[in-house]
């Protein structure tokens, strides 16, 4: 069995679906998911990514080309916030991108990646609310059962 298969079929497993529902959550032929699953069959590249997509793991890891689901720098995740920015900037070579020679910030972004960097920041951003409202949400009921 390779790679694919055996991970397309974990996942789906881990999330509690049958072939049948994530074949039709992914809009594919059932027939089609179990061939998948089997090694019998490869799916193309749209196909792989939105399977990659529909269980929020990268289509590197879903083909075996890592082992990293996220592709999160694992060994970041300890590192306080500001701190684990910076050393991802530095290891991805991203100074370039932020910081042009003259010393003006983002003069060599394009309007895609400016556009891209903006929706990234407003993930960010509605994730904070949510869990902020959430906290708010646990708080008042602490108070009520009080």
């Amino acid at each position: 069995m390779n790679t694919f298969s055996e991970r397309l079929k974990s996942l789906r497993n881990k999330s509690g679906l049958s072939q049948s529902e994530l074949a039709t959550r992914l809009s594919i032929a059932k027939s089609t998911l179990a061939m998948y699953e089997t090694g019998k069959r490869e799916p193309g590249f749209e196909t792989a990514q939105r399977i990659a997509d529909f269980f929020n793991v990268t289509l590197d890891y879903l083909t075996g080309r890592t082992d990293n689901p996220t592709g999160y720098p694992s060994h970041l995740k300890d590192l306080p916030p500001m701190e684990r920015l910076g050393q991802f900037i530095k290891e991805n070579e991203f100074k370039d991108l932020f910081f042009h020679r003259s010393g003006d910030y983002f003069d060599d972004l394009t309007s895609k990646e400016v556009d891209e960097l903006i929706m990234s920041l407003l993930e960010v951003r509605k994730e904070r609310l949510r869990m902020e409202a959430e906290d708010r949400r646990k708080s008042e009921e602490h108070e009520r059962k009080e």
